[in-house]
């Protein structure tokens, strides 16, 4: 079974509401939405108005199933979103392999 961290990183994002809470780009931090479109490199987040993202450099806030917020590592899931099922050994491994 896999562990919560690697399910986390190895989901689907469409619809999810993610909040930007670490980011290289300070103007970027605080800001949320629903995800509406997501490529290698970025997520398209909107609310009021759209928000382009970039996955490097960033972490994000995710309601996971169990209901506690979760931080997402946009480093490691910088993959474009149908390859990231097929890169579950070298995500595990960037979160540091088995729990």
């Amino acid at each position: 079974m896999m562990n919560t961290s690697l399910q986390l990183h190895t989901q689907e994002f469409m619809g999810e509401t993610l909040e930007v809470v670490k980011s290289s780009n300070s103007c970027n931090l605080g800001i949320s939405g629903i995800v509406v479109m997501e490529t290698k490199n970025t997520f398209v987040l909107r609310n009021d108005r759209k928000y382009v993202i970039p996955k490097k450099g960033t972490e994000f806030r995710i309601k996971g199933k169990n209901g506690n917020y979760q931080i997402l590592r946009g480093d490691i899931i910088a993959l474009r979103p149908e390859n990231r099922i097929k890169e579950i050994r070298r995500i595990e491994k960037m979160l540091g392999g088995r729990r």
